[in-house]
């Protein structure tokens, strides 16, 4: 592993359908989204100048008088295709005085026309969804033919996620997976992308084969959600490397390849942060880094974010974000394709 030190940069159980959606008479939490033009400016194409406020109804239950409806937090946004996409989590349960309980959570799912307006062909006919086959979004992919991958929670809990790959039209895609349109991650997946061939890839964080320690992970899958023998160990890579990792951020490479960024534990419970470049079949990249595919980057004390993105040489921007506990700053760095600090990238003053 190659480790850079920056001296500049000091419910309820899923039922496999979409949830009964409760009458919208009620509204709940607001979320603004704004689009930005090339220049940077708010497009006044988009929304009412550039923004749009989303209303989600808020749940329901005539039988449970201590039934209460949390709020809708979004947390993943994917744009292609004329639309954009939102989704996250939205959180339920029981306001027993002394005992609250809000431990059920649908995901959110909204889908915007080009305009920034609500799309009335998704979902109840208000371009908004909750769905209960997963356990909260955690990121959202849109295909070329305009369905959609969600990646979340498994809802029946446990340290594993589940995809669901929904239609056009908001409903779940029963050609997928098991025939449910479903499929079960064997880790916490936090990033989906779609390769142009159609195939899935899938990053996070997974036990270790060795001896179970939390490492960075990855999945790769054909169109129809069955695992790609060809990547990993039966479509999964756990390469081990680094040991005590999470990988936040997801990237596809160049010639079929995949990179992870993420955290990385030291051994005195601060972080890192962490690269990885693994083949097209799922092993490490050894011209990557020290030999083994890995880069570490210690920018601060103490390091959140890991974010990449490729370019077509094969250099990687990753991205640090403010732990907000420190007088420190985002950071965005770029490494060559070797996986060596680029030292003639630098923000601007």
């Amino acid at each position: 592993m190659l480790a850079v030190r920056s001296p500049t940069l000091q419910r309820k159980r899923s039922t496999g359908r979409p949830a009964t959606r409760p009458a919208p008479a009620v509204t709940e939490a607001l979320e603004g989204r704004r689009l930005l033009s090339a220049g940077g400016d708010l497009d006044p194409t988009f929304g009412a100048g550039g923004r749009t406020t989303l209303a989600f109804p808020a749940a329901a239950d005539p039988a449970d008088p201590d039934f209460a409806d949390d709020g809708v937090s979004l947390s993943a946004i994917d744009s292609r295709n004329g639309m954009t996409v939102i989704a996250g989590s939205h959180v339920y349960g029981h306001h027993v005085p002394g005992t609250p309980d809000f431990s059920s959570v649908d995901a959110a799912v909204v889908r915007l026309t080009a305009a920034g307006r609500p799309d009335p062909s998704f979902g109840g006919g208000d371009g908004l969804l909750y769905l209960d086959a997963v356990g909260g979004a955690a990121d959202v992919f849109v295909l070329p033919d305009n369905k959609i991958l969600l990646v979340g929670s498994d809802p029946g809990g446990g340290d594993f996620s589940r995809m669901l790959r929904l239609t056009a039209d908001g409903t779940l895609d029963l050609s997928f997976g098991g025939g449910d349109g479903a499929v079960e991650i064997p880790f916490g997946a936090y990033n989906v992308q779609a390769r142009d061939d159609g195939k899935i890839v899938l990053g996070g964080s997974g036990g270790a084969p060795a001896d179970g320690t939390p490492t960075f992970a990855a999945a790769r899958l054909n169109p129809d959600g069955a695992f790609d023998p060809t990547f990993g160990t039966r479509g999964v890579a756990l390469p081990g490397v680094p040991a005590f990792g999470a990988a936040n951020g997801l990237a596809l490479a160049p010639g079929g390849g995949v990179v992870l960024g993420g955290v990385i534990r030291r051994a005195d419970d601060y972080y890192d942060l962490g690269v990885l470049r693994l083949r097209a079949d799922g092993s490490l990249d050894p011209s990557f880094g020290g030999g083994d595919g890995a880069v570490t980057l210690d920018v601060a004390p103490d390091d959140f974010g890991g974010a990449v993105a490729v370019a077509a040489d094969g250099s990687v921007l990753v991205g640090r974000v403010d732990s907000g506990q420190q007088a420190d700053e985002p950071v965005l760095a770029r490494l060559r394709p070797d996986g060596s600090l680029d030292r003639w990238f630098a923000p601007l003053p």
